[in-house]
């Protein structure tokens, strides 16, 4: 369950070429430990235009009731514009955990001023 953005809340303004670190808190509402579990971007052919991340960002072994935080480095475009990514859990096979659920993202605006 997605709890809060600890940084880079929807629509923070960041300048061009800046690298930068997001963070998500999430709780495990669930029965299931969350073991080698990690968010996967669904964009994953990224391009030049986009914010660029690592293609799947791992998640510390979480036990039911518990919350982790989740940190991936973002690296900014180098024009102005919108990046919004998309992230989906995925478990140690590859297997989309929750596919019914709204992705994890993080939207961003690229501002040259």
């Amino acid at each position: 369950m997605f709890i809060e953005d600890v940084t880079l809340a929807d629509c923070t303004r960041v300048r061009p070429g800046k690298t930068m670190t997001k963070v998500w808190r999430l709780k495990n509402a669930g029965a299931v430990p969350w073991k080698g579990y990690s968010l996967r971007r669904l964009d994953v052919t990224q391009q030049a235009d986009q914010c660029q991340t690592i293609p799947d960002v791992p998640i510390k072994d979480t036990q039911p009731g518990e919350t982790v935080d989740i940190r991936t480095v973002i690296t900014t475009p180098k024009k102005p514009g919108l990046c919004y990514v998309r992230f989906k859990m995925v478990d140690a096979s590859g297997a989309v955990v929750f596919p019914g659920s709204r992705p994890i993202n993080f939207q961003i605006i690229v501002d040259g001023n």
